[in-house]
């Protein structure tokens, strides 16, 4: 980007700059380049850069909207190339943008750092089998989901798409296809995929021939979308130094290769960003907020919800788009002094959005397990917490309950009387029921066929039905109607049975997206705000059919995530003290990401073996872990499963004769806190009742998180800014301005090395368990009995 240009028009425009009030500073930066400079909420900025005039302003939504008002400044224009708003100064010259505050450089571009490569080619045009032309190919992934496993699945390599179609129009075992193009997929790229059967989603009956439409005889055109129309891939490269800090781009919670420099099997094994590239698409394991804090005390936005790369260099920092329609970054700068990150923090709450305050009711202890099978042992677990006298939150449902994935309704053979449940829970432990819900839509549905002419499924690049999920469409939250849609078959079915709150799981929404189009556009251009707008469809529904305070658990945010009020969880992660580690630095990278209320599954997701002494204590370890967590949920898959009960006469086509979801899963092994062994229980309850008697605390951090931004749970350096020894720790935290926690992260360790921040009003810290002192700025090893683990107080 040649900002060259820019001054000379900057110039010829200072007449209207030398007004007493300015909204923003327009500016030309070329032949195909326009530039847009304006304050964004105090001692903020927003740099937008397009190639047209009308794309200036017409770049995805992002986080930032409407939240904060723009600001109408006096006395901001200093010069025709620079412009102030509070402690930050913007300013162009010389080929570079440029950021600083009392005359220090906070952030600036590499010279012609900004700027936009050509568009990319529109989308192909469909495929057509010669001997039937109104039958439609879909290019793209393997067919994961015939019936009866990989056996029913056949490929045919290296053949082209026409050949593909023949095949299966003469293989009478041929039910349906797919054609692999996905160019990441080399091994792959020309071969045909055929199923015998197709999961059951395309009866043989629906065959032209052999040659199948995925979307069969229902099709959804494109209704108001923004299509592959004006996009271009952006990129924008800023100078950074090796001891320069980076802390926040979201939640990567994979276990993987140690260390590593990002990419899908990455774990974040260090909370300091320097090294990692990351992917900026929302996937499973990685929740990627475009968004960090840095050692130099400003705060950053990639402000593009869609695809590319961040690139964390040790002397720069670079980022790509590569579908959008003009560059939009939103700057900050923190105080010089023991505020800064709460000042950038609050800054980014002005411009996103401020949360509502988490409430009261579920501050404490969540109880969950992969999976109650029905509505019987829901009430038992409420009995058993009722009984044994343990507080209790939140009760958790886990998936298939339900008839088919869209109905929207229990299936009434194993859970007969929602609104009966929820009372004896609420009767026995004043808990709230949260309940998983799916974003997906089977063909056999009884909603599918309303779902599709009402237009609110994605679509494919051919503006059919796509079918992302093994052969299941999927809702696209974007769409205008989306809303009531699901919210109706919500309210009916659950909300007026007494449950008010909704796991989201799957909110990624955890789908090939390649060539997926929603009513914003394609995914690749605004598919991170997926998961935003499809909570709110719970959140505003539940709102306004009068509850007062629900409560969502998503498996994925985005900048501006808080506003929802929704808690997001580290997904699926293994049992494993490698993976207890790992989420110590994805639940700090989340809270300088402004996602506020996190959690893991207390114990891992996967392989906890019940039956070892590792992971009992694995379990404890982390229980003592969560109590300090900002919520506080025990979740897992636990090993061995649990009998199979009863058969029960169950009709319907996901759930079997014993209440089991689809490949047989009953349950995982039981999860409750008594069901690990008195001795173990007792451990676990003093961690629950820690959570208990913090809640007075735990309401005052959501009430601050609402009103300033500031996440409870937080790096060292937040409430340390000036202490360089606490830059360097990462898997020690702060809960509240208060709390110092040194979890136990290993197997059978029994102590741990702790460093004590200091500050000009803290020198000493008191161990919370045994009354001990420990001099601040010091680094001290601290016993770790398994009945306790290092908690301070200052």
């Amino acid at each position: 980007l040649s900002l060259t240009d820019a001054m000379r028009h900057a110039a010829l425009s200072f007449p209207f700059l030398l007004m007493s009030q300015v909204v923003a500073l327009d500016f030309q930066c070329g032949s195909n380049c326009f530039g847009r400079v304006t304050p964004f909420c105090a001692n903020s900025f927003r740099v937008q850069v397009a190639p047209t005039i009308e794309s200036l302003g017409a770049q995805a939504e992002g986080a930032l909207g409407t939240a904060c008002t723009v600001l109408t400044l006096t006395e901001q224009v200093t010069s025709n190339t620079s412009i102030t708003n509070g402690r930050l100064t913007a300013s162009w010259g010389d080929d570079v943008i440029s950021f600083t505050r009392g005359g220090e450089v906070l952030l600036a571009t590499v010279p012609r750092g900004l700027g936009f490569t050509s568009p990319p080619p529109s989308p192909p045009t469909p495929d057509t089998c010669p001997a039937r032309p109104n039958c439609t190919i879909h290019p793209g992934h393997d067919v994961l989901s015939c019936t009866g496993g990989s056996d029913s699945k056949f490929r045919v390599p290296n053949v082209t798409r026409s050949e593909c179609c023949a095949l299966c129009q003469t293989n009478e075992q041929c039910a349906t296809f797919a054609y692999g193009t996905d160019t990441a997929d080399p091994e792959h790229r020309h071969t045909c995929f055929m199923c015998r059967t197709f999961s059951g989603y395309i009866p043989r009956s629906d065959r032209d021939a052999g040659c199948v439409s995925r979307s069969g005889t229902q099709t959804q055109k494109f209704q108001g979308s923004v299509l592959n129309e004006g996009f271009v891939s952006t990129y924008g490269t800023f100078v950074s130094t090796p001891d320069e800090v980076i802390v926040g781009l979201g939640q990567h919670s994979k276990v993987g290769t140690t260390p590593c420099a990002g990419g899908s099997s990455c774990g974040q094994w260090k909370l300091n960003q320097k090294g990692f590239k990351w992917d900026l698409r929302i996937s499973k394991y990685q929740i990627m907020v475009p968004f960090y804090s840095s050692s130099k005390q400003y705060g950053f936005l990639w402000n593009h919800p869609g695809d590319g790369t961040v690139v964390v260099a040790n002397d720069s920092i670079q980022w790509s788009s590569t579908t959008q329609k003009g560059i939009d970054i939103w700057v900050t700068a923190g105080r010089d002094g023991p505020t800064a990150y709460a000042d950038i923090m609050e800054s980014f709450a002005d411009a996103t959005g401020h949360a509502p305050v988490l409430p009261d009711s579920v501050t404490g202890f969540w109880q969950s397990k992969m999976r109650y099978r029905t509505s019987d042992e829901v009430v038992d677990v409420a009995t058993g917490f009722h009984e044994h006298n343990i507080p209790l939150s939140v009760l958790v449902i886990d998936f298939y309950t339900w008839t088919k994935f869209g109905d929207f309704m229990f299936d009434t053979t194993c859970w007969p009387n929602a609104s009966n449940m929820t009372a004896d829970v609420k009767t026995l432990t004043n808990a709230r029921i949260l309940r998983s819900t799916y974003p997906w839509m089977d063909t056999t549905s009884v909603n599918y066929k309303s779902a599709v002419s009402q237009h609110v499924l994605a679509l494919d690049s051919h503006g059919n039905v796509a079918y992302p999920s093994g052969g299941r469409g999927v809702i696209d939250p974007f769409q205008p109607n989306a809303s009531e849609f699901v919210w109706t078959k919500v309210k009916a079915s659950f909300f007026d049975q007494g449950i008010e709150n909704f796991w989201l799981d799957d909110s990624e929404p955890n789908v090939p997206i390649d060539g997926l189009h929603y009513h914003c556009g394609p995914a690749e251009y605004c598919g991170a705000l997926w998961a935003q707008r499809w909570v709110e469809i719970f959140a505003n529904g539940a709102r306004e059919s009068g509850s007062s305070s629900p409560v969502m658990l998503s498996r994925a945010g985005w900048a501006g995530f808080q506003t929802t009020g929704a808690v997001m969880w580290s997904s699926d992660i293994p049992s494993t003290f490698e993976s207890l580690q790992i989420q110590v630095r994805a639940g700090l990278s989340s809270a300088m990401s402004g996602i506020y209320w996190w959690t893991t599954d207390v114990g891992g997701f996967t392989n906890g073996d019940v039956r070892t002494d590792e992971f009992r204590e694995l379990l404890v370890r982390w229980y003592q872990y969560g109590a300090l967590c900002p919520i506080f949920r025990t979740h897992g898959h636990r090993i061995p499963d649990m009998t199979p009960l009863p058969a029960v006469g169950s009709r319907f086509h996901e759930a079997g004769p014993n209440c089991t979801a689809p490949s047989g899963i009953a349950s995982g092994a039981a999860n409750e806190p008594w069901s690990y062994g008195s001795d173990t229980q007792v451990l676990l309850v003093k961690m629950i009742n820690l959570r208990e008697s913090l809640r007075g605390y735990i309401h005052d951090l959501a009430v601050n998180a609402s009103r300033t931004g500031a996440p409870p749970m937080r790096p060292l350096f937040y409430d340390f800014p000036q202490d360089m020894k606490a830059w360097t720790v990462d898997s020690q935290f702060m809960f509240g301005p208060r709390f110092l926690v040194a979890p136990i992260l290993e197997y059978q360790s029994r102590n741990r090395s702790v460093y004590f921040p200091t500050s000009a009003t803290t020198t000493t810290w008191t161990h919370y368990f045994t009354n001990q002192t420990f001099a601040a700025g010091t680094t001290t090893v601290v016993e770790a009995p398994l009945d306790h683990f290092p908690l301070f107080v200052r």
